[in-house]
């Protein structure tokens, strides 16, 4: 018996995926039940997850809650604190 399995993707990820797909002679289909194959064999990822970090050693979504905080102070939201320094 078969199942369904729906992913939902932004366009962006799914062209890209594709193409790339494509290139290797596979549609996302088969490249999705690879992974889940692959997965069972490795009894996890068949990849090791990683953080990536900016030069500062801010992770991706670090340096975009910073950004996001700058800009809201810079509006004039928020509330602005000196450092205070042992």
């Amino acid at each position: 018996m078969r199942a369904t399995v729906q992913v939902r993707l932004d366009e962006d990820t799914r062209k890209r995926a594709s193409e790339l797909f494509e290139r290797m002679g596979l549609d996302i289909p088969t490249a999705i039940r690879m992974f889940l194959k692959q997965s069972i064999e490795s009894n996890g990822l068949p990849f090791q997850p990683k953080i990536t970090r900016d030069i500062n050693g801010f992770s991706q979504y670090d340096a975009m809650r910073i950004e996001r905080s700058i800009k809201q102070l810079e509006a004039g939201g928020g509330t602005f604190h000196e450092l205070i320094e042992d």
